[in-house]
């Protein structure tokens, strides 16, 4: 009964998709909609009918006793303890993260690092770079994984010692399922084909957006923070379709810029903090005794975590970020405590 109904459904969408092709002029929108008619097929038949309060709460004693007995994780760890803390337990399918700081802070070179220790993990990444090339990621992944000074791999200019640290650096990156892509001016097309061809070939745990302004819109929306609205409506929507936790980064404008961030800077729409799970917003502090940037780490937004104030600490020649005991209350800041 059940395989009749599912092959009933798969020929009224391929008479849904053969009509949409006689509409739609543009290729790349037949595709990412025939894609998302057969992926509705696919969830409903892996969700079924409603399920009653009571069989739900059954299934989430299991996947409790589970956590406790340490069979199954909360999420997948970012690397960094207290982050992983406060997202109640790392990156999780289905959510959207916002990454937001202004321009220089390092929320790229956050994100690259939470990418490769997802990655180191076994987990598959993607990360979508609209701004640097990736050549330039290559060299900054090199350089976190290597300890190696980034200045050093974009001039040549190496220590005697560098080249062990590279070539182990190098035959550790290899091993990592992390793909790059720097196609500029995506469209949220783009970036869900690019997402779902990833999956299709082994799966996804992450996907990294970078970052949200840079994005193209689609159709006949004019007004951009409509526009920015609808690519940030997409990206929840996609991590559902494909669960996977995505990792959004966002400029922040320039509203306060003397002092820390809030929810209302996140640049060109407010629908940016509406649609996240968690925004992260990313402050500089000052430099530690080592010469390290302290970044305050700010989460106004957190739906099933912890919001507050986490210090990390941003040690640039190498692009490595690390917990930090940095004092970040706003007394710091010369704000009122």
């Amino acid at each position: 009964m059940l395989e009749k109904a599912l092959q009933r459904a798969v020929i009224s969408a391929a008479d849904e998709v053969q009509a949409l092709a006689w509409r739609t002029a543009k290729a790349d929108e037949l595709l990412d909609q025939a894609a998302s008619i057969f992926s509705a097929i696919r969830r409903t038949r892996a969700a079924g009918a409603p399920r009653s309060l009571a069989e739900l709460v059954s299934v989430r004693l299991q996947h409790w006793q589970a956590l406790a007995e340490g069979d199954t994780q909360p999420g997948i760890p970012t690397g960094l303890r207290t982050l992983d803390e406060a997202l109640g337990g790392g990156l999780k399918p289905g959510k959207v993260i916002v990454l937001a700081a202004r321009p220089s802070v390092g929320k790229t070179s956050l994100a690259a690092q939470i990418g490769l220790n997802v990655a180191s993990l076994g987990q598959r990444v993607l990360m979508l770079s609209q701004e640097m090339q990736a050549g330039d990621l290559v060299d900054r992944a090199i350089a976190n994984l290597g300890r190696v000074h980034l200045d050093r791999l974009t001039t040549g200019q190496f220590a005697e010692d560098d080249w062990m640290a590279i070539s182990q650096a190098s035959e550790s990156a290899t091993k990592l399922a992390m793909f790059v892509d720097d196609q500029p001016a995506l469209t949220l097309l783009d970036i869900r084909a690019k997402a779902r061809r990833v999956q299709q070939d082994g799966g996804l745990a992450l996907l990294i957006v970078d970052y949200l302004q840079l994005c193209a819109s689609t159709g006949n929306v004019e007004r951009r923070h409509h526009q920015i609205e609808q690519i940030s409506r997409g990206m929840k929507a996609l991590a559902k379709e494909l669960g996977v936790c995505v990792l959004l980064l966002s400029q922040l404008n320039r509203g306060g810029a003397a002092g820390e961030p809030e929810l209302d800077h996140l640049k060109e729409s407010g629908a940016i903090e509406e649609d996240a799970d968690t925004v992260v917003l990313l402050h500089p502090m000052g430099h530690e005794a080592d010469g390290a940037l302290l970044v305050l780490a700010k989460i106004p937004k957190n739906r099933q975590g912890r919001r507050g104030r986490l210090a990390l600490s941003l040690h640039g020649k190498t692009q490595r970020w690390a917990q930090s005991s940095g004092n970040v209350s706003r007394r710091t800041a010369g704000e009122a405590a």
